[in-house]
């Protein structure tokens, strides 16, 4: 038997361009439509600064940051998608492994949760979204009331339906469906939060515990304790955790009834 090592080094689209170097990767052109998976991503600008430095826990010839940079850059070409990456002190790069696509103007949460190091998916749309005829997306085993019902694990061969699912989450920022989960999630958080403030503010680095429009936890530690942030989740019973690092010295808030604290 003999095993060759190829080392590429090209952006997404320079790899799609050489079906040569596609098939040798293991992934050839699609049999029935004859186009690579990456044939349909367009040109556009590079990533924002702070989502490229979360993209480096991966190598930059790792297949799954290969589909994450093109699955970005395709959702962020649609004219008002930002990406967002939150602070965390538990990596090396001070950012959050998760990248949050948010549409301006929506007055909701992120539509997209990508986790970068399991190369994962979670969509702001509700178990009960039909699926029918995707390959990849998944229901969650969460509970109904969980905004983020539907997640795919991103690589090359997943991405083309991870867009379009991700086209449905964006389009459901501004409809009247989205009011209803927005609604829905930010109840989710607060019950979640009242289950878990105790513990958060527990911990010496842990300054307030609240609950962000759009279904998110957010925690806000102070950063001049050390270890501030190590270990704090990214996720909460599948609600969002975003981590905030005061770098002044704040007053820590005392843990008051159940209702949310907000930051």
């Amino acid at each position: 038997m003999r095993i060759r090592v190829i080392e590429v080094d090209g952006t997404p689209e320079e790899i799609a361009r050489v079906p040569q170097l596609m098939e040798a990767l293991g992934k050839s052109s699609n049999s029935a439509t004859g186009q690579s998976p990456l044939d349909a991503v367009p040109q556009s600008d590079e990533l924002p600064a702070e989502v490229a430095t979360a993209l480096e826990v991966r190598s930059p010839r790792d297949p799954l940051r290969l589909a994450m940079e093109s699955f970005l850059r395709e959702t962020m070409a649609w004219g008002d998608v930002d990406a967002r990456v939150g602070l965390s002190k538990a990596t090396k790069t001070g950012l959050s492994n998760i990248v949050r696509l948010h549409r301006r103007g929506s007055g909701v949460g992120a539509f997209v949760y990508l986790a970068v190091v399991g190369s994962n998916i979670q969509y702001r749309l509700p178990r009960d979204e039909p699926i029918e005829g995707l390959a990849f997306v998944k229901v969650r085993d969460v509970q109904p009331d969980t905004p983020y019902g539907l997640a795919m694990r991103l690589t090359l061969e997943s991405r083309p339906e991870a867009v379009e699912v991700a086209r449905r989450a964006y389009e459901r920022t501004l409809s009247g469906i989205t009011e209803g989960v927005a609604a829905t999630s930010d109840a989710r958080a607060t019950e979640v939060k009242e289950r878990h403030s105790s513990s958060l503010m527990s911990r010496p680095d842990v300054i307030s515990v609240g609950v962000e429009q759009g279904g998110k936890l957010v925690v806000r530690v102070d950063g001049t304790v050390s270890g501030a942030g190590q270990g704090l989740p990214e996720m909460l019973e599948g609600v969002p955790v975003e981590i905030v690092v005061e770098r002044d010295r704040v007053r820590k808030l005392p843990a008051i009834g159940n209702g949310p604290v907000n930051p």
